[in-house]
């Protein structure tokens, strides 16, 4: 014990102050291996909680929350003994304190949200006053009578508003000739539309209403939460036939006002939805599981106010908080499956840095290891006081490490909002490395200081070197794929979620590893056969670079493979990303038929703000087309690839050549999916409407349901025009297109985007993993820039000597400036290349894999990650030139006098 309390040891912690390259490369090495450890657990805690808060950002927030929904007897109350029919003013008072009792219950729970009652109802336009005349049944229109108190306040007005009543959309208005001031009067309510319309009750009450306000119709009404839980009221369609594509009309007022029109008739019926949502609408999941616990009790007490024997009255309560956090675990459990591979191969590289770091520190203190050995120091103790002397830079890069994994999450992580258990588990896993960075230090130096101190018998050497060890990991990738199963998809009582076969992540690796290998192999050979030759380069720089390269070749050699694995993997993963997001657009918008389609109440020719990316479009759906169900689009061929979807990844030729034929012949048209090619009637209702000679392609856009879509030229509809939708396909950004709609002023009455047609599926757990391991590779990164230090920082000395004894041959400093830029950037560039050849050729073979709806057209399409491309290119360019910088300046600035003292 009292060996320990001499100077070398009680002065240990100090000394390494005194390099400051040798703290650095210490703290680089501490901080590579324990990054990746830390930021594990909040990484998985981080796409936890994204995961969750995206099932709820694309779940109505009352249905997130707590969404009772019943239907209403106006007149007709059930109860114990059956149903009771009370006369209007007994009624209306029933359901008040109903409504009363439960609003009570949700605000007696802690962590919801105040509730809003909405009833509405299907009914008909019976009669009224237009500008003091009869109006009439306005050709039977139907409509939803919606009463939600404030719902006015979210709509914007055209016309009024004027006093109290109803708010009819500009479109019904516009048919109909309706204004401010105006009367109407509604046949009976029914909870939902039908073909032969709501009967009207020759006995009900007079119970007319005043048009208070004209608004502008709502289009994209799920941008708004508040709107989210009637987006139903929008898909209903009226006419004589269940396919015609005219929506209904939604006229909105206040409660009280659809209480006195239903209670006016013992006929009319409707729906009542009350709606809570929770008070912190993006919680994490510990928090939404503790909201689900709340919501089911809340449950019970809600359906207790309402009849238990009500038949068709009976409520029934929707809540997803308790799901949604449930489905968010198992993406959990199924990222930490497809990550721990990754952050412990992580680990095992930041553990490589530390042991370099710590034979580093040997090399440093040869002349005082040496002395302390021949004094009968052991390895042993000799590891002890390496383990002192970098203890206070290897904790300072834990902390670091720890520091900058919670930045990093936060800031380029699924999402910044992390579970209260994350950073307890994270410091955990931090400290456990640190202990890992600790007994490795201790091990290298250990080791190192063995084999100086040591005397072997000589023995003949193995020529290990010439085995080709690059098998190993090229055999592991072939097991490994064949063992690894290739499902996109994870599976548990609470439905899939998408996710990354492990082979995906594993098996580029272990190639990557193997022919990294072959090329550096490949490059050491070249490398001594170029000096060799006799065609050696002349030129000062370039012959001392490569001389410099070839002495230590295993080290250049290993420079450029460690700048080729990461630059390979991070190609690799930002292009698996990009394309799985690209070809999930793509699905949705040959599906939709554009990015951005705009259902119009009236045919409108394209506005000047969208000339350049939209088209006009009638759409039949599910009209006969041969005898089969088709739907048939009516297009302007000469704009037709402006606004639709396509890429030239997709089969087939484009779409001007698709559709070039039908300028010139109306009765062509170009159809795909089950519908033969030859001459075809078109019937609408059984009527013949026109007959098309169709030829078959590939693949078009606007292809729904799995019903053949044809395309002819609009003027060829005719008298078909009137049954026809009228659309507007926008290609580009939704948000942009919704806002030049808006700008416009087109007469829009639905807007669906790509994102509807997927924004409820859980296809984030593939994005997160290759996010993942995109942020590991740039870790891996970090451990090229510490290799290249601690690379540099031995070299120096070599470097002073070379640099002194050269001048005085007349090198230039030029030359030997060139010569340093040479000896790391010719590895690195020739990493950089082959890293992105290998990131190509993977995609090529695992492009299948890619494709995670493999049931809906197109296949995968690849989308080349440019910006990360230019990215890798930079930072490796600027690596090279600060370490031949760094070491060029360390040079220069030595004194000949003491280098050759030294020598």
């Amino acid at each position: 014990m009292g060996g320990l309390m001499m100077l070398p040891w009680t002065r240990a912690p100090l000394l390494l102050l005194r390099q400051p390259g040798l703290l650095v490369a210490v703290l680089a090495g501490a901080f590579v291996a324990v990054l990746p450890a830390a930021a594990a657990p909040l990484f998985l805690s981080s796409a936890r909680t994204a995961t969750l808060h995206t099932q709820l950002d694309n779940t109505c927030a009352a249905r997130a929350g707590l969404h009772v929904q019943s239907q209403l007897g106006f007149r007709d109350i059930p109860g114990d003994r059956g149903v009771t029919r009370l006369d209007p003013a007994a009624a209306t008072a029933v359901h008040r304190q109903r409504h009363a009792a439960v609003t009570r219950e949700i605000t007696a729970t802690p962590g919801m949200a105040a509730p809003s009652t909405t009833v509405f109802a299907a009914t008909a336009v019976a009669g009224g006053l237009r500008g003091g005349q009869e109006t009439g049944p306005l050709e039977g229109a139907q409509v939803w009578l919606v009463g939600r108190d404030g719902a006015t306040d979210h709509l914007a007005p055209l016309q009024g508003p004027d006093g109290t009543g109803v708010w009819i959309p500009r479109s019904l208005a516009t048919r109909y000739g309706l204004g401010v001031g105006d009367e109407l009067r509604f046949a009976t309510l029914r909870p939902a539309p039908s073909n032969n319309g709501p009967p009207v009750d020759p006995a009900a009450a007079p119970a007319p209403v005043r048009v208070a306000a004209v608004y502008a119709d709502l289009t994209a009404f799920g941008d708004d939460g508040y709107w989210c839980t009637l987006q139903a009221l929008y898909g209903y369609r009226m006419g004589k036939e269940l396919f015609d594509q005219t929506i209904l009309s939604v006229i909105y007022t206040d409660v009280a006002t659809v209480l006195r029109v239903g209670t006016a008739s013992t006929l009319s019926t409707g729906n009542e939805y009350v709606d809570a949502p929770l008070a912190d609408q993006r919680p994490t999941v510990p928090a939404a599981h503790v909201a689900a616990a709340r919501v089911d009790d809340l449950r019970g007490r809600v359906l207790h106010e309402y009849p238990a024997n009500g038949g068709w009255f009976r409520a029934n309560v929707i809540t997803s908080v308790g799901r949604s956090a449930d489905r968010a675990e198992l993406v959990y459990d199924t990222l930490r499956d497809t990550t721990a591979p990754a952050t412990v191969a992580g680990v095992l590289i930041g553990l490589v840095v530390v042991a370099a770091a710590a034979v580093y520190w040997v090399q440093r203190r040869e002349r005082e290891v040496r002395a302390l050995a021949a004094h009968g120091v052991g390895p042993g103790a000799l590891a002890g006081k390496a383990v002192l002397e970098a203890c206070g830079a290897l904790v300072a890069g834990a902390a670091l490490a720890l520091a900058v994994a919670g930045a990093l999450v936060r800031a380029f992580g699924p999402s910044p909002e992390l579970s209260g258990e994350a950073w307890p588990f994270a410091v955990l896993v931090a400290a456990a490395g640190l202990v890992a960075v600790l007994a490795t230090t201790a091990v290298g130096v250990a080791l190192r200081v063995r084999g100086m101190t040591d005397v072997s018998p000589g023995r003949r050497r193995l020529r290990l070197r010439w085995l080709p060890w690059e098998l190993l990991p090229a055999g592991a990738a072939a097991l490994t794929w064949w063992l690894l199963g290739g499902g996109t998809s994870r599976s548990a009582l609470l439905g899939s979620v998408a996710h990354v076969p492990l082979r995906l992540v594993v098996v580029p690796v272990l190639g990557f590893l193997a022919l990294v290998g072959l090329g550096a192999r490949l490059g050491a050979w070249w490398i001594a056969s170029r000096l060799s030759s006799r065609s050696a380069p002349r030129r000062p720089g370039l012959l001392l670079a490569l001389r410099r390269i070839a002495r230590p070749v295993a080290a250049s050699v290993l420079l450029g493979a460690v700048t080729a694995v990461p630059v390979a993997m991070t190609g690799f993963g930002a292009t698996v990303t990009d394309s799985i997001r690209l070809t999930l657009d793509a699905k949705a918008a040959v599906i939709l038929g554009s990015e951005t389609v705009a259902s119009l109440d009236r045919d409108v020719p394209v506005p000047p703000e969208l000339a350049d990316r939209a088209t006009p479009v009638l759409r039949l759906t599910r009209v006969l087309v041969g005898g089969i169900e088709t739907d048939v689009l009516g297009i302007d061929p000469a704009t037709f690839a402006r606004g639709a979807f396509w890429s030239s990844q997709l089969p087939g030729p484009s779409l001007d050549a698709l559709v070039a034929d039908l300028s010139t012949d109306l009765g062509a048209g170009v159809a795909y999916g089950p519908l033969p090619a030859g001459t075809h009637d078109v019937r609408v209702f059984g009527e013949r409407q026109f007959t098309v000679d169709v030829r078959t392609t590939r693949l078009l856009p606007g292809s729904r349901g799995g019903y053949p879509v044809l395309l002819v030229h609009r003027d060829a509809l005719a008298g078909a025009t009137r049954w026809a939708e009228p659309q507007l396909w926008v290609r580009g950004d939704p948000a942009a297109a919704a806002a030049d709609l808006a700008r416009a002023d087109v007469p829009v009455v639905a807007l669906t985007r790509t994102a509807d047609s997927y924004g409820d599926s859980l296809y984030e757990p593939v994005t997160y993993t290759f996010r993942y391991l995109i942020a590991l590779n740039v870790f891996a990164g970090l451990v090229v820039a510490a290799g290249l230090l601690l690379y540099v920082e031995a070299r120096t000395p070599v470097y002073r000597r070379g640099y002194v004894i050269l001048r005085r041959l007349g090198l230039r400093r030029r030359a030997h400036a060139v010569a340093l830029v040479l000896e790391t950037a010719l590895p690195m560039g020739a990493g950089l290349l082959f890293g992105l050849l290998l990131a190509a050729a993977a995609t090529a073979a695992t492009r299948s894999e890619l494709d995670l709806a493999p049931g809906s057209p197109p296949g995968p399409l690849i989308a080349v990650p440019t910006g990360v491309v230019l990215t890798i290119l930079a930072v490796v360019v600027g690596v090279a030139a600060a370490s031949s910088a760094f070491a060029h300046v360390r040079t220069v600035r030595a004194k000949p006098g003491e280098v050759l003292r030294i020598v």
